[in-house]
């Protein structure tokens, strides 16, 4: 009889551990999720002002230097996301509804 206890606590203790990862990989979601679209924001903005630029006429080197980055900024925002690699704690559903909701927001934008 103690055995079986004794396993019925071992067996409640690995749920309790598993339910506490599940909840960190779902915090990590969002927290993940309000990263990309933040980080998509800043393209649009940045793709924007490039198209205004370019049609504007030449702008001031250092100016540019101030708004735009570097290739090298680029490259470790890229190994950022590389290494966490967002896609690993989302849901195909979960990145189409991320992407609904920011072409909706776009479209009141506009």
């Amino acid at each position: 009889m103690t055995s079986i206890q004794s396993q019925l606590r071992e067996m409640d203790s690995k749920v309790n551990i598993l339910m506490q990862k599940i909840q960190t990989i779902e915090k990590n979601e969002e927290i993940i999720g309000r990263t990309i679209v933040m980080h998509n924001n800043k393209i649009k903005k940045l793709e924007s002002s490039v198209s205004k630029k370019a049609g504007g006429g030449g702008a001031d080197m250092g100016e540019m230097e101030k708004k735009f980055a570097k290739k090298s900024e680029l490259n470790e925002l890229k190994y950022e996301l590389n290494s966490i690699n967002p896609l690993d704690f989302v849901t195909i559903e979960q990145v189409k509804e991320l992407v609904r909701e920011e072409v909706k927001n776009e479209l009141k934008n506009k």
